[in-house]
């Protein structure tokens, strides 16, 4: 059975239905907890992990792939993804840094 990407992504997560239903799935110990909370429990935290790592670092390919082919020379450019662990404190808004170094720049890596 294949999955159905499109009425996936139909859900409204604040739909009552959903949410009575994402409830009947979690442990009672989580029946008050958020949306995305509920949504968590059930999917093992070393899966998330793995899934995680797998997105950011093809995200990462692309970003170089994509900055190199427009000229960007590769020596000019470092990615830095956030660490696994701040990622949970996500506030909702995507956040990129990008440094351009041009021959001559005086640049101090930053954290």
């Amino acid at each position: 059975m294949a999955i159905d990407y499109t009425k996936i992504n139909e859900i409204d997560a604040k739909d009552p239905a959903f949410n009575t239903y994402l409830t009947s799935l979690v442990e009672a110990s989580y029946q008050n907890s958020s949306t995305s909370q509920k949504a968590l429990t059930l999917v093992p935290e070393e899966k998330l992990q793995e899934q995680t790592t797998r997105f950011i670092t093809l995200r990462n390919r692309k970003a170089l792939s994509y900055l190199t082919s427009q000229g960007v020379p590769e020596s000019n450019l470092r990615i830095e993804t956030m660490k696994p662990e701040l990622l949970n404190t996500y506030t909702g808004k995507n956040q990129y840094k990008i440094n351009l170094v041009l021959p001559g720049d005086e640049q101090t890596p930053q954290e």
